[in-house]
């Protein structure tokens, strides 16, 4: 189809041909396209229990702590941790897993869930490395300076 369009676009160009009769089967051609693909998109017969759920790329879905917003479980969403309770209750409480090039593991997660602190991590900004442990504070994550850096 591309080269008989091809062609007759050389022909319009050449004076051999009407555009407006050209534009006005490529016109058609498409409406015909659509509809025939709206009549069988109707006619499939897709049971939605049946399709899998698309998950983002190493998301376990594993709980790995507690929300400290909402209390349900915090799972591991891929590139991220993020609240269980998202769509039952709209808690939007996310950690990403890089911070400054830092990795929050789940085991440094459990630790800043459960005592507050995570331990030093060595991060970087600006092309300057420093070392800092994350916190939570009002639900929010904060930074604190391992001494000696600023």
């Amino acid at each position: 189809m591309t080269a008989k369009w091809e062609s007759r676009l050389d022909q319009i160009g050449k004076g051999e041909a009407s555009a407006a009769q050209f534009v006005d089967q490529a016109k058609k051609l498409s409406q015909h396209l659509v509809q025939d693909a709206k009549t069988r998109v109707e006619q499939l017969e897709v049971d939605p229990t049946q399709v899998p759920a698309k998950r983002a790329r190493g998301a376990t879905n594993r709980p790995v702590g507690i929300c400290p917003v909402c209390q349900a479980e915090l799972l591991d969403r891929g590139k991220f941790y993020g609240c269980s309770a998202y769509q039952k209750n709209n808690c939007g409480f996310t950690l990403p897993k890089t911070i400054l090039g830092a990795r929050l593991t789940q085991t440094e997660l459990k630790k800043m869930l459960a005592n507050g602190k995570t331990k030093p991590l060595e991060m970087k900004k600006n092309g300057r490395t420093f070392q800092a442990m994350l916190y939570l504070e009002q639900h929010q994550l904060k930074f604190e300076f391992v001494k000696g850096e600023a």
